[in-house]
């Protein structure tokens, strides 16, 4: 049998685990506090950079598509009403197609190269125009400006019936776009972006520059 002395010994170790078992999880709580936030810094900026380079992998691939196949081949970004609306009050532009048009197919229907893509995490595309050129129809001379148009009953469920702009990649390595305009796409967090009144970017974004006479696009991540 245990001895009163034993007891007690008993009773002080198990008081001591306990209060050391409460100053461990404070300790957690309190560097969780403090690390989570930039945890979330990183994977919003991780993200986009991986939306940027996702974006200038799909221009690639139109460029490219429209080289190989000779046919013009559109990019198409919708805005996605499933999501809140942004800061400018639209819902956010967030999901991507490459789409070869009806009048360049040879099946007489729109033929989308593959399933509609959309940005990952919070990722949208600045819909203030001073940021995202590639987003204003009014911008460009007649015949070479972004066009604005509704999806069709006939494309894919994602995007059905979606509002979307559009440029298209042409087989001579040409953009249909103003070549005396500057042409331009900005990623940010749909959650950090500033309201348009302070009128100045989000702390963090990345912005896509299309060359309409090279076709080729490069980023700018601040």
């Amino acid at each position: 049998m245990l001895s009163l002395r034993h007891c007690r010994n008993l009773r002080s170790t198990r008081g001591l685990s306990l209060l050391e078992l409460l100053a461990v999880m404070l300790t957690m709580l309190i560097l969780s506090a403090l690390v989570l936030p930039g945890m979330r810094g990183l994977i919003s900026s991780g993200n986009l950079r991986g939306s940027a380079r996702a974006l200038i992998a799909q221009m690639d691939l139109a460029r490219q598509t429209a080289d190989a196949r000779n046919v013009r081949v559109a990019v198409r970004i919708y805005q996605d009403t499933t999501k809140a609306t942004d800061a400018n009050g639209h819902f956010p532009y967030r999901l991507i197609a490459l789409v070869i048009p009806a009048s360049a197919s040879s099946t007489g229907n729109d033929q989308f190269l593959a399933a509609p893509m959309g940005l990952p995490g919070d990722v949208i595309v600045d819909s203030n125009v001073q940021y995202s050129s590639l987003l204003n129809p009014a911008l460009g001379a007649t015949g070479l400006q972004p066009v604005a148009a509704t999806e069709l009953a006939s494309a894919p469920l994602r995007v059905r019936g979606l509002s979307y702009i559009q440029f298209t990649f042409l087989a001579n390595g040409t953009v249909d776009l103003d070549p005396a305009q500057s042409w331009y796409l900005t990623l940010v967090n749909q959650t950090a972006a500033p309201s348009p009144s302070t009128n100045t970017p989000a702390a963090n974004f990345a912005t896509l520059i299309l060359d309409p006479q090279t076709s080729h696009t490069r980023s700018y991540e601040p």
